[in-house]
C-alpha cells in the first residue's frame, strides 16, 4: 500500500511534473513557468513580480522537493520540443558547485552563494531585519542608531565564531559531495543548536563536535578522513564563509541570534539599552517566508530577471517564440 509520502513523491516527481508543464504551456499560451527547489519560492516569488513586471505574461510559480527532481526535469525539458522553447527558468542552489556544469544554462539562475538562504544572513540583510523587527524603522535619537549598530557589530563578531565552529560541518558536508561515498547522507541531522553553544555575553561559541560524530549522523555511509577533510579546507580557503557554508546553518545561527535579542528586548537587558520588544516571532521553520523583504537581491538575480523579461517581450512583439535557451 502506498503512503502518503510516496504519493507526494510521485506528484513532485519530475515525469508527472513535466505532463502537467506541457499541458499548461499549451493551455496558458501567454504563461512563463518558474521552477524552484523547496520552499525557495517564498524568496523568488515577490522579486519575480516586482522585477519582470511583464503584464503581458501570467506568472506561473512551481517547487519540487529535491534538486535531482529539478534537475531531471530540467533535462527533459531540454530534450522535449514541445517545451523546450517556452518561457520556463529554473532557480537553483549552487550547493558545494559539484553539479555546477549540470546546471549553468541560459535559462537556469544559480544562486551566488550555497542557497537563497545566504542572501539572509549577509550584515546589511540583517541591519535591515533588525531595524524592522525591534525597532519598526524607527530612529528617533542616535541612541537608537548606535544601539542598532551595536546589534550588527554583535552579531558580525558571533557570525565570525560561529564561522569558525561550523567549519568542520562544511568541510565534511563538502567532502560528501566530492568524494565517492556509499550509502545515504542527510546533512539536515546536523542541529547546529544541539552542536554549539551560542552566548552573547560573552562573546562566545563553542561547539561540542568532532568527526566521528559527523560520521555517526550517517551510519551506513563510508566515513570521511582527514586528508578529505583537508581537501575540503583547502577549496574553502579561497571562498568567503558565509557565501559558501551551507545556507540552512547559516539561518539557524541567525533564528537563533534572534531569538536570543527577542528574550533580551522584552526584558530590556543587553545589549539594549530598553525594552524592546519584537514585533512578532520569528519561525525558524517559515524564516524564509517572514524574512524575505530583507533578505538581499544579488545584482546576478536582478539581471536575469530583466534580461529575459526583455526577450520573452521582444519575442511576443516579434510575434516569435520565446528565444529558445541554450546549452552550456
Amino acid at each position: 500500500m502506498l503512503t502518503p509520502e510516496d504519493l507526494r513523491e510521485r506528484r513532485e516527481s519530475y515525469a508527472v511534473q513535466l505532463q502537467s508543464l506541457i499541458k499548461d504551456v499549451v493551455k496558458y499560451p501567454n504563461a512563463a513557468f518558474f521552477m524552484m527547489e523547496g520552499k525557495d519560492g517564498d524568496y523568488y516569488r515577490p522579486r519575480i513580480g516586482a522585477i519582470m513586471n511583464a503584464k503581458e505574461f501570467s506568472f506561473h510559480y512551481r517547487n519540487f522537493q529535491g534538486k535531482d527532481n529539478l534537475k531531471n526535469l530540467l533535462t527533459s525539458v531540454k530534450r522535449n520540443d514541445s517545451v523546450n522553447n517556452s518561457r520556463i527558468l529554473f532557480f537553483f542552489d549552487r550547493d558545494y558547485e559539484k553539479d555546477l556544469n549540470e546546471i549553468s544554462m541560459t535559462d537556469c539562475y544559480v544562486t551566488d552563494g550555497y542557497s537563497v538562504e545566504n542572501n539572509y544572513t549577509e550584515i546589511s540583510s540583517v541591519r535591515s531585519c533588525l531595524a524592522s523587527i525591534f525597532f519598526s524603522d524607527l530612529f528617533e535619537t542616535k541612541e537608537d542608531h548606535d544601539e542598532l549598530e551595536n546589534l550588527c557589530s554583535l552579531y558580525r563578531e558571533l557570525q565570525t565564531l560561529f564561522h569558525k565552529s561550523v567549519s568542520l560541518f562544511n568541510f565534511w558536508a563538502w567532502s560528501q559531495r566530492y568524494f565517492d561515498k556509499k550509502g545515504k547522507v542527510d546533512l539536515d541531522k546536523f542541529d547546529v543548536k544541539k552542536q554549539m553553544r551560542i552566548n552573547i555575553y560573552d562573546i562566545s561559541v563553542t561547539s561540542n563536535y568532532v568527526l566521528s560524530d559527523l560520521n555517526a549522523l550517517c551510519p551506513s555511509r563510508d566515513p570521511i578522513y582527514e586528508d578529505e577533510i583537508q581537501s575540503a579546507s583547502d577549496w574553502f580557503n579561497q571562498r568567503v564563509a558565509q557565501v559558501s557554508f551551507r545556507g540552512k546553518q547559516e539561518c539557524d545561527f541567525l533564528h537563533i541570534y534572534i531569538s536570543k535579542l527577542a528574550d533580551l528586548g522584552s526584558a530590556g537587558r543587553p545589549p539594549f539599552k530598553k525594552i524592546r520588544k519584537i514585533r512578532k516571532p520569528v519561525s525558524k521553520k517559515e524564516l524564509i517566508a517572514d524574512l524575505s523583504p530583507y533578505a538581499d537581491t544579488p545584482i546576478s538575480l536582478r539581471a536575469f530577471l530583466e534580461l529575459h523579461a526583455r526577450n520573452w517581450q521582444l519575442a511576443m512583439v516579434q510575434n516569435q517564440p520565446p528565444v529558445a535557451s541554450v546549452m552550456a
